[in-house]
């Protein structure tokens, strides 16, 4: 059977020793979009509008230099002077992604890109892989049709006069169009900064778009008490059985202000999964399953109404989804559902031991209204930890008696033809934007991280 999309929530702490964004981030290497959601309670206090202002002002500092478009031969960029300036030097991040085949002279099936590790990645027909000549392996989700190829341009032995440099070089200049186009980012610590090009390379300089929304009417999710259900301490797991010392230390689980992590749980609305770490959605009409952790499918089943936590989750992405989209009506909609079966989940499951706070049920969303700071352009994974950062310094600033921005979303998505992603060759579709990460970002430095795959 094919490969179908999945949702999937982990719940975690900014202050875990593994970091685990870190890794969580690095699946994407460029995004083609970012977006934050801040939620302000009615009346909008004074403080409210300063946090907006504030983050408003963070996502103008890592988007103030623009990107380029450029044109030329690729092997321009491989010059020793070029990449130890731009690509291998310390604190620096250099991306670089081919345009669309309607756009430039590769076929269809071929694009480019060089990630900020230092990666020259593409993703080729099975035609020009042949005629490449480069080591490279083929897709799993379209064997002998696509295929893989990795070069590490930080390598000790990429330098000229060694085999793998040179070849390259060569098969690159000859069998890559000079005339295609590229996007292109480069930042220290995540800010953007100008590039001198080197010969023949052509190149215009693009700002990013951005669009600033308030949505109002909003109402708003109580994420806090979600988020103490969806990760209780205890090592609850599949809302049943604890586990023992040595069991939750092979799996990762802890609590969420600084123990371990557990795997990715498989669910449906239907049969629910209540996790302490996180769940997984796959959907694909009629697939069901378990996640890496082994857990099978139905823990959990028929209890809160048929809902659980899983069904609490999806009403939240599906939130998420409809005020990025600006659909106040499906925003509010999702809210009260959620409000009502948070409330009927805290009593229904029995979690009240297992949370890290009591607290009561809760029956209805509050008021209030959603500030979308959206960007569009190519985005590196540096730029998008400085706004994680922002909020998160944000959120910590303000009184935690009565917060004026009770938590935030820091909503991104991947470009679905990079040959960048973790997971080569399952996305092959020609639209823009591909799978996307959600974080929401608490006070207490814990945050859900919502992926699409």
């Amino acid at each position: 059977m094919g490969w179908v999309p999945s949702l999937t929530l982990r719940c975690s702490s900014f202050a875990h020793p593994a970091q685990r964004h870190h890794r969580d981030l690095s699946d994407f290497p460029l995004r083609c979009a970012l977006e934050l959601l801040l939620p302000l309670p009615a009346p909008a206090e004074p403080a409210a509008q300063a946090a907006v202002a504030s983050l408003a002002a963070a996502v103008d500092r890592v988007t103030s230099a623009g990107y380029h478009i450029i044109r030329g031969p690729l092997g321009a960029l491989l010059q020793p002077a070029f990449l130890d300036a731009h690509v291998r030097a310390g604190g620096v991040e250099f991306c670089l992604l081919s345009l669309g085949a309607a756009a430039s002279a590769l076929p269809h099936a071929d694009s480019i890109s060089i990630t900020p590790s230092g990666q020259l990645r593409m993703a080729v027909s099975r035609d020009t892989f042949q005629r490449l000549g480069l080591p490279g392996k083929a897709s799993v989700a379209a064997p002998g049709e696509q295929y893989f190829i990795c070069v590490d341009l930080c390598a000790a032995s990429f330098v000229p006069g060694k085999k793998l440099h040179d070849k390259v070089v060569e098969r690159v200049g000859n069998l890559i169009p000079a005339s295609l186009d590229y996007l292109c980012l480069f930042t220290r610590d995540g800010v953007p900064q100008s590039i001198e090009f080197p010969q023949p390379i052509t190149a215009c300089h693009v700002p990013f778009s951005a669009i600033h929304r308030a949505l109002s009417p909003a109402c708003l999710p109580n994420v806090l008490i979600m988020s103490e259900i969806a990760a209780p301490s205890s090592g609850l797991r599949g809302g049943e059985r604890n586990e023992g010392p040595e069991e939750a230390k092979r799996r990762g689980g802890g609590a969420v202000g600084g123990g371990g992590e557990g795997e990715a749980m498989e669910c449906s609305a239907a049969t629910p999964i209540s996790s302490d770490r996180t769940f997984s959605k796959k959907t694909g009409e009629g697939e069901s399953g378990a996640g890496a952790g082994g857990v099978e499918q139905g823990v959990g089943e028929g209890r809160a109404g048929g809902g659980g936590i899983a069904a609490v989750a999806l009403e939240m992405h599906e939130w998420i989804g409809a005020a990025s989209c600006g659909i106040t009506r499906h925003m509010n909609e999702c809210a009260r559902r959620m409000g009502s079966m948070l409330g009927h989940t805290a009593c229904s499951l029995d979690l009240a031991s297992h949370v890290t706070s009591a607290t009561p049920p809760v029956t209805s969303a509050a008021a209030g209204s959603v500030h979308s700071l959206r960007v569009c352009g190519p985005i590196n994974n540096s730029q998008v930890l400085v706004l994680i950062n922002a909020v998160r310094s944000t959120l910590e600033q303000q009184s935690a008696s009565s917060p004026s921005l009770p938590w935030a979303v820091v909503n991104c998505w991947s470009f679905s033809s990079a040959p960048a992603q973790k997971r080569d060759g399952r996305r092959q579709e020609s639209s823009e934007a591909g799978e996307s990460q959600a974080f929401v970002i608490l006070p207490s430095d814990a945050y859900m991280l919502f992926s699409t795959r």
